[in-house]
């Protein structure tokens, strides 16, 4: 499978950047929210985008689950504490989440099989 994840993101990136220049009064007040809501506080920045994710898979947000989902492998979350995170997911969304959360824990897989990849391939002689 190629990099269908990475690229999915990068593309919606790219998207929300041309919005953001065509929107920059709504998009940046958002953008400062957002920023504002996620920051380490009490609760630490991997924490809320985790809890961020499981609202988008209850919302079904396909979108924004794959956003959350690579913030909070940005932000160092393990395998385990995405599982707990989907169960709560599934918890709160019930059996619609169940498919998101599936998808969740692929895209997961496949991110960390091509990081891994990444940091073992040799260029050298």
């Amino acid at each position: 499978m190629e990099n269908d994840f990475s690229d999915q993101c990068q593309e919606l990136s790219e998207q929300i950047q041309t919005l953001s220049g065509e929107l920059p009064g709504p998009l940046g007040g958002f953008h400062s929210t957002y920023r504002s809501a996620l920051a380490d506080g009490a609760i630490s920045r991997k924490g809320k985008v985790l809890m961020a994710l499981a609202i988008s898979i209850v919302l079904r947000a396909d979108t924004c689950m794959e956003m959350r989902l690579r913030e909070a492998l940005q932000a160092g979350a393990s395998r385990e504490e995405l599982l707990e995170t989907l169960g709560v997911a599934i918890l709160m969304g019930g059996a619609p989440a169940v498919a998101y959360a599936a998808t969740a824990l692929a895209d997961y897989d496949q991110v960390s099989s091509d990081a891994s990849q990444k940091q073992t391939r040799s260029y050298g002689p």
